[in-house]
């Protein structure tokens, strides 16, 4: 979920009766014309799906879907695919809105996210459902039940757990079974490198072959149930509510431990030899490859971070925990460069601008170094969905 600006200074702007904009601080065109946010594309409780365009807030479109978006819609050749709460997957051209399929499944509730490779759109829904469709026209390839939480796609292959307790790898072509493991109790969704698949099963941190489901190494750990896991430069992070811990993905021997305390499953982020990890009123800077802190960052009350980013030296991160507030921090220092208190809900970081909804039906797009407001738009509804932004030549801004 996410939006940004640039271009041209305006004063006049196009409203729709839906959607109400408010434009503030307008800004300079940028100097390199491919790091140019371009447009934000968002759900809204109104049965929207919303173009956003990024440099002057207009609304480039609205499509109505059946129900309130979900999830986290994405963007691919100039395509943008979402779910909404009927069951429904929908295709709209990112240029005119118009709608290019919509696929309904007679399945229960849909996840919501939507994984793409260059022919297929997948998505998870309930009771371990996995849909494969056709992204020209939506039709159905196949459909499997195998469990579709954590839903990963690497390497042509699909790796999902779900209600069934085991790990499961299917052909992205065909849906086939390749090998299943069991498990007892997987807390985290599988992640991958270029040729393993990592999970960790209640204490037992897993690295498994994805060709053939082998198991390389298994690790047992300590108090790390419901933990959060994170691959970067071959080590993987293990994020529970007291510790952090790196893990040699190639052994699966334990590099370094740091002590922390967290209330929710350890959010971790890896950037540029810094690992973030949250704290119960903190935000740690770990340096990852001794795991000693170089910074720690001091927030009002509990915090759980909800999203994190970083740019040209910029932590930025919301928090979660009911305040809902957003930080931007130095990367270095640790120290707070700005702070906006918005009921912030999601955020997306452009090139440009950090796009920021609220549950009060805003969205934001903020100034990179100072937090100052762009602009803001205001819907008839709750923003349902993250945000998905683009660049000018139509790739999702990561």
């Amino acid at each position: 979920m996410s939006f940004s600006l640039r271009y041209l200074r305006f004063s006049l702007l196009l409203c729709t009766s839906l959607v109400t904009c408010k434009p503030t601080d307008p800004i300079n065109p940028p100097s390199t014309p491919a790091h140019v946010d371009d447009a934000i594309y968002v759900g809204n409780a109104d049965n929207k799906f919303v173009a956003v365009d990024a440099p002057t807030s207009l609304i480039r479109w609205q499509a109505t879907v059946a129900d309130y978006p979900i999830g986290r819609p994405t963007v691919a050749n100039g395509v943008l695919y979402g779910a909404d709460r009927s069951k429904t997957v929908s295709a709209f051209n990112t240029t005119t809105g118009m709608k290019q399929w919509e696929s309904r499944l007679a399945s229960s509730a849909l996840s919501g996210t939507l994984l793409l490779d260059d022919k297929t759109c997948y998505v998870g829904a309930d009771y371990g459902v996995i849909y494969a469709l056709d992204r020209r026209n939506g039709i159905r390839q196949w459909t499997t039940t195998v469990g579709s939480s954590g839903l990963t796609l690497a390497n042509n292959t699909l790796f999902a757990t779900g209600t069934q307790r085991k790990l499961a790898a299917r052909s992205a072509t065909s849906g086939e079974q390749y090998w299943e493991l069991p498990l007892t109790n997987p807390y985290t969704a599988p992640i991958t490198d270029q040729d393993h698949v990592y999970i960790l099963d209640e204490q037992t941190l897993y690295a498994i072959k994805q060709s053939t489901g082998v198991v390389r190494w298994k690790s047992t750990l300590s108090n790390v149930s419901g933990a959060y896991l994170a691959l970067a430069n071959g080590v993987l992070y293990v994020g529970a509510n007291s510790k952090l811990l790196a893990i040699n993905a190639t052994s699966g021997t334990q590099k370094w431990e740091f002590p922390i305390y967290s209330h929710t499953s350890g959010f971790v982020y890896v950037h540029e030899g810094t690992v973030y990890a949250e704290g119960l009123e903190k935000l740690y800077a770990i340096e990852e490859t001794t795991g000693r802190q170089k910074w720690a960052f001091d927030t009002p009350g509990n915090f759980q971070i909800s999203d994190l980013n970083v740019l040209n030296g910029i932590v930025y991160v919301g928090n979660g925990d009911g305040t809902d507030q957003f930080y931007a921090v130095d990367a270095t220092t640790g120290l707070k460069k700005w702070e906006y208190t918005t009921g912030y809900a999601h955020m997306a970081l452009g090139y440009n601008a950090v796009y920021l909804t609220t549950w009060n039906k805003q969205l934001y797009a903020l100034n990179l170094a100072t937090g100052a407001k762009k602009w803001e738009v205001v819907a008839p509804e709750a923003w349902s969905t993250d945000l998905c932004v683009t660049d000018k030549s139509g790739n999702v801004i990561k």
